[in-house]
């Protein structure tokens, strides 16, 4: 009966797991475009400026990190004749992160504007940064919260096995007859729903 419910929790954190991996690069990200404005102010180009800071970013975050292997992408795509612009919106278009997106926007609109490039880097930068730093902070307060959830959540499950395990034939009255199967069904249909309205209550407080 819970076999349904097993398949559903697991794609949920295959679903949870990618979203995880999403704000740890929208995070690295954030460094990134700092690290790249801050050498922009002193003095170097701009696309040596976005592949200049790798070694800045390894060693924030391990020469695997995904920053780390985008910078790289980003440097073989000007060897050979790609512009900054496109290799920023591919990284937008393939990461599927708002705040890459709309920093790739800016800088292709800057670029056709014909503006201080230094100074828009640098602001948008800044923005962005901003932005991100609610965003981490929102998802510091809740991660302790989705925590204290997934405990209640498994809670009936560990009780309702620790019965069954330590008192043999406890819990037939609930399982070896039509009543109980259909009054424990009722309780599952409770418990998903309130597993349901904790993750929108959730989800509500995210966006």
């Amino acid at each position: 009966m819970t076999l349904p419910l097993g398949v559903f929790y697991f794609k949920k954190e295959i679903k949870d797991r990618k979203i995880l991996q999403m704000k740890e690069l929208t995070r690295q990200f954030k460094e990134y475009i700092l690290a790249a404005s801050g050498l922009i102010k002193a003095g170097y180009s701009v696309e040596n400026a976005f592949c200049g800071c790798k070694k800045d970013m390894i060693e924030l975050f391990g020469n695997e990190g995904h920053i780390c292997l985008e910078i790289e992408y980003i440097k073989r795509g000007l060897v050979i004749n790609m512009t900054l612009q496109e290799l920023l919106e591919d990284f937008a278009l393939r990461s599927g992160i708002d705040e890459i997106g709309q920093f790739a926007g800016i800088f292709k609109i800057a670029g056709k504007s014909g503006g201080n490039m230094a100074d828009i880097i640098n602001d948008t930068a800044n923005v962005i940064s901003a932005g991100i730093d609610i965003m981490t902070e929102v998802d510091t307060v809740l991660s302790g919260r989705r925590l204290e959830n997934k405990v209640m959540m498994f809670m009936p499950f560990f009780i309702i096995g620790y019965l069954d395990f330590s008192y043999r034939g406890y819990l037939s009255q609930l399982y070896g007859n039509l009543k109980g199967v259909g009054i424990m069904t009722i309780c599952l249909i409770v418990y998903v729903a309130a597993y349901l309205a904790t993750e929108k209550i959730f989800k509500a407080m995210e966006s």
